[in-house]
């Protein structure tokens, strides 16, 4: 399976997921989450493929600089429109470099990567947060079902396989 793919299947977990939550679940703080809700951690995801997707355009990508946009954090519907339209537009990507801007404690610097290592990036990015939000569903919606790999690295499940074959 080729990394577009992969990605888009990530998001699709995702959508999966956050399609099983009514609205005041998905933007509802939630104590288990430091008071962060399921909708923050997808607008999250969202924004750094977005940064990723407007990055190929200029040759730059600069994940600080996601919009931090409200609405995907609070409207559910909304956020699985725009999952879906990140879904396409992966589908359609061929590799290019890129550069990375990254700032910690001082000012950006430039770093070479490219469009495959940024999709296994947001990948492992969004496998990170599917397991945040597991955790969340779990918690403060127990009746909600969620498959058994959702949030689970890659990694993890092939080893698991191999370890009780």
């Amino acid at each position: 399976m080729d990394i577009c793919t992969h990605s888009t299947k990530t998001i699709q977990q995702l959508s999966h997921l956050i399609s099983q939550l009514n609205e005041e679940q998905y933007a509802k703080p939630l104590s288990c989450l430091s008071q962060t809700s399921i909708g923050k951690h997808v607008r999250h995801v969202i924004e750094c493929y977005q940064c990723l997707l407007q990055g190929i355009e200029n040759g730059l990508v600069d994940y600080d600089k996601r919009e931090r946009n409200v609405q995907i954090e609070t409207d559910k519907m909304f956020a699985l429109e725009i999952l879906d339209s990140i879904s396409v537009a992966i589908l359609d990507l061929k590799e290019k470099p890129l550069q990375l801007s990254v700032a910690y404690y001082e000012d950006a610097i430039l770093v070479q990567t490219s469009l495959l290592r940024e999709l296994a990036y947001n990948v492992e990015h969004t496998v990170h947060h599917l397991a945040i939000i597991k955790l969340g569903v779990h918690v403060s919606f127990p009746k909600i079902q969620i498959a058994e790999n959702v949030g689970v690295a890659s990694s993890t499940i092939r080893y698991q396989l191999s370890v009780n074959s």
